[in-house]
């Protein structure tokens, strides 16, 4: 008798080998720690495994194909899905031959994560154990680059296990090649079984781009008192920081309180300071923006211009304040608008990368561009709209950092 072969990354129709008991069977998969808040990039396929807000399993969330109205609908046949993970994801794969997926051998989608230089990274393991293994140990495929807090993996018996918070990883050294962090499972016969892996991205100069931001802040009165960004600012950091994008911020102070007085720009606000939607909506206040701004500034033109505007939104149609959080000026323009209500969220972050070209990931755009969409409110995802639901927006994903990295720099 006899029965496919394997060995760890190859899946080998034509090779017969006796059939034999193997060894030590374990799966190792890498999650972020419970505790993540965006410090570093991590890209996974979602199983919904983790415990955490915004992991859902993919295969119940994607699409793309839309409704009339614009809504997703879910791809049931899971074609989208599975296109997703070999298209993506496919130099990031290889299969273990002891458990399956459906009538297939499971296929592990290796995940991937960016991590500057000094920068450290805490992680959780999902760890699923067939045959119990003599040692589970980390292997870095290139030794001077990363420092693991542990070598190995604590033994554990039969079944399913969570290692919350079980590793830390620290970078040393910027380096310019991905780098692979795999996991042996060792048997009896002390033969090694890769069990798990994960793939941290180049990070080096070359894989590094910068983009100019500046931050200005408008004030409405003479003496009005400045006020407080820096929890925006800092999710800025972290969200571009995940795709190796370092921001050249210039923070500036723009009074507008003298041109308001001129009776053909204080209609830009109401007598209360509101912003009237209307000249949000046609783009006029952007222009009238980055008009004051170019006085000052004149040299700044090329500077993404994030607006922070310390007032509410009067909805011109209905009377009513308007929701309003931020918005962009159009993909790929060099404007942004910040409200009252996005002053201390990830909105200057999500609309920064409206602006440099990123669609909403529910969108027929993100469908149109990348051949996949997400159901609305259903990822962590920071061009989801998930934080309305009490999901943080606090990751990206690689075909993002790509896109990132790409756009408008």
């Amino acid at each position: 008798m006899s029965e496919t072969a394997f060995n760890s990354f190859v899946y080998d129709r034509s090779a017969k080998i006796p059939l034999r008991k193997t060894g030590a069977k374990v799966i190792v998969e890498f999650r972020t720690s419970g505790s993540y808040q965006g410090e570093y990039g991590f890209d996974w396929i979602r199983m919904g495994d983790s415990g955490r807000l915004g992991d859902t399993w993919y295969a119940k969330i994607m699409g793309n194909e839309f409704t009339s109205d614009r809504d997703l609908i879910v791809d049931k046949t899971k074609r989208v899905y599975d296109n997703y993970a070999s298209h993506l994801f496919r130099t990031k794969r290889f299969v273990i031959p002891w458990k399956t997926y459906g009538k297939h051998p499971f296929m592990y989608v290796v995940p991937l994560m960016t991590l500057r230089k000094g920068a450290s990274a805490k992680l959780s393991l999902k760890v699923e154990v067939r045959e119990p293994a003599v040692k589970i140990v980390y292997q870095c495929k290139t030794p001077g680059i990363f420092k693991l807090s542990k070598t190995s993996i604590p033994k554990l018996g039969k079944g399913k296990h969570t290692l919350p918070d079980e590793l830390v990883i620290t970078c040393l050294k910027e380096f310019s090649m991905d780098q692979e962090i795999n996991v042996y499972a060792y048997d009896a016969n002390n033969t090694m079984h890769l069990a798990g892996k994960l793939i941290v991205k180049a990070n080096d100069k070359k894989h590094q781009r910068t983009i100019n931001v500046a931050i200005v802040c408008v004030m409405l009165k003479e003496n009005e008192k400045e006020f407080n960004i820096s929890s925006s600012k800092a999710k800025l950091k972290k969200i571009f920081g995940q795709a190796y994008v370092n921001l050249n911020i210039r923070t500036i102070y723009l009074n507008i309180a003298q041109t308001l007085k001129k009776k053909n720009a204080n209609k830009y606000f109401t007598i209360n300071g509101w912003l009237h939607s209307r000249y949000i909506d046609n783009r006029e206040l952007f222009s009238f923006l980055n008009a004051e701004f170019s006085k000052i500034h004149p040299n700044l033109g090329g500077f993404f211009k994030l607006y922070y505007i310390n007032r509410k939104c009067i909805d011109d149609e209905y009377n009513g304040e308007k929701k309003l959080y931020g918005m962009a000026r159009e993909f790929f323009s060099h404007e942004v608008l910040i409200l009252l209500r996005g002053l201390k969220d990830n909105t200057a972050a999500h609309e920064l990368l409206h602006s440099i070209g990123l669609p909403h990931s529910f969108s027929y755009l993100n469908a149109e561009y990348s051949h996949v969409a997400f159901k609305e409110y259903s990822t962590d995802n920071i061009m989801d709209y998930s934080d309305f639901k009490g999901i943080p927006v606090i990751a990206t994903w690689e075909f993002q950092w790509k896109a990132i990295q790409k756009k408008h720099i």
